[in-house]
C-alpha cells in the first residue's frame, strides 16, 4: 500500500471499528495556521498515489493482512474488504512515535462514486460533517470517490466492486442493465432508487468559429454507454447524417480535443458547462 509497515488490531469484537496503526516518520507540518508534527505516508489505490498533505479525508485502502483477536484467532478478509483511514491532520509537537489512525470496519462503510458536478453537494456537506464526527460513531461511514468520466465509469466501477453503490444516469443504468439481462450475464447492476426526480438539461456544445454547412458529425463522449453517448445518440435520431464517436473520458478532455479539431461536438450538463 505504500506505507512503510502497517498493522492492524481489531479494537472489539462486537463492533466494527479497527485501528490501525502505521509506523513511520512525523515531519514538521505547517497548514492554515496549525503547526505541529504531522505523519507523512503514501497511499496507493488502482489508479494513483496521495503523498503527505495531499491523502484526502476517507480514502480507501485495502488491508491485506490478517486481523488478529486476543483469543489469537484470525480474521481474514476478501478481496473486497476495505478499511478507511482518516486525513493527515497535524498531530502535535510531542509525537515521536508511531501514529494512531481510527477505522472504519467494511461493515460500516458505503462507497459511493458520484460525478463532480453541483447536484452531488449534498454528500460533500455529510463528507465534511462526517469528518468532525467521532470516528469510532456507531452507524454507516460514507466513503466518496469522484468519476470526472460520468456514468460510463461509474458503472463500469460498480461492476469492478470499486464502489458500492454510484449515482449515474437512469438513461445509462437503464441501457446497461437492457445489454445485459441474459441469464450468463455477469455485470448485473441494480437502481436501487431515484435521486434527482428531475431531467438534466443537456447542453450541445461546438466551436463558435464551426462552419454552418460543415457536414462532419464527430461527437466527443466521456465512455460508451455515458450519458453524453446516449443523449448524443438521441439528439441524432432528430438529425441527418452519420454519427461517429471519440472517447474523450471528461469534460477536460472534450473541450482538448476540440480545440484540436478532432471532434465536432459534445453533450455535458449545461450548468457544469
Amino acid at each position: 500500500m505504500g506505507l512503510w509497515q502497517q498493522s492492524v488490531v481489531k479494537c472489539a469484537d462486537n463492533c466494527g471499528i479497527f485501528k490501525a496503526v502505521i509506523i513511520g516518520m512525523p515531519k514538521w507540518h505547517h497548514s492554515r495556521g496549525r503547526v505541529g508534527y504531522a505523519f507523512r505516508m503514501a497511499v496507493r489505490d488502482k489508479s494513483r498515489e496521495y503523498r503527505g498533505e495531499k491523502l484526502p479525508r476517507g480514502i480507501i485502502v485495502r488491508t491485506k493482512q490478517p486481523i488478529k483477536r486476543k483469543d489469537g484467532s484470525t480474521i481474514k478478509f476478501d478481496e473486497n474488504a476495505f478499511i478507511a483511514i482518516s486525513n493527515n491532520k497535524p498531530l502535535g509537537n510531542k509525537v515521536k512515535g508511531p501514529v494512531t489512525y481510527e477505522c472504519g470496519h467494511s461493515d460500516n462503510l458505503v462507497r459511493f462514486g458520484g460525478v463532480p458536478e453541483h447536484f452531488n453537494a449534498p454528500f460533500q456537506r455529510l463528507l465534511k460533517r462526517q469528518a468532525k464526527e467521532d470516528p469510532a460513531a456507531e452507524g454507516p461511514q460514507l466513503a466518496w470517490r469522484t468519476y470526472p468520466g460520468g456514468s460510463g465509469a461509474m458503472l463500469n466501477a460498480v461492476i469492478s466492486k470499486e464502489v458500492d453503490c454510484a449515482c449515474v444516469l437512469t438513461e445509462s443504468a437503464v441501457a446497461h442493465i437492457i445489454k445485459n439481462s441474459g441469464e450468463d450475464a455477469k455485470e448485473r447492476v441494480e437502481i436501487l432508487g431515484t435521486y434527482v426526480a428531475s431531467p438534466l438539461v443537456w447542453g450541445v456544445h461546438a466551436l463558435a468559429s464551426r462552419p454552418a454547412d460543415s457536414d462532419s458529425n464527430i461527437f466527443g463522449i466521456s465512455r460508451m454507454g455515458s450519458g453524453s453517448h446516449i443523449m448524443a445518440q438521441v439528439d441524432n435520431d432528430n438529425a441527418e447524417g452519420d454519427l461517429r464517436f471519440k472517447v474523450v473520458n471528461s469534460l477536460d478532455g472534450a473541450v482538448e480535443s476540440m480545440a484540436k479539431g478532432e471532434i465536432d461536438y459534445f453533450m455535458w450538463e449545461v450548468f457544469t458547462t
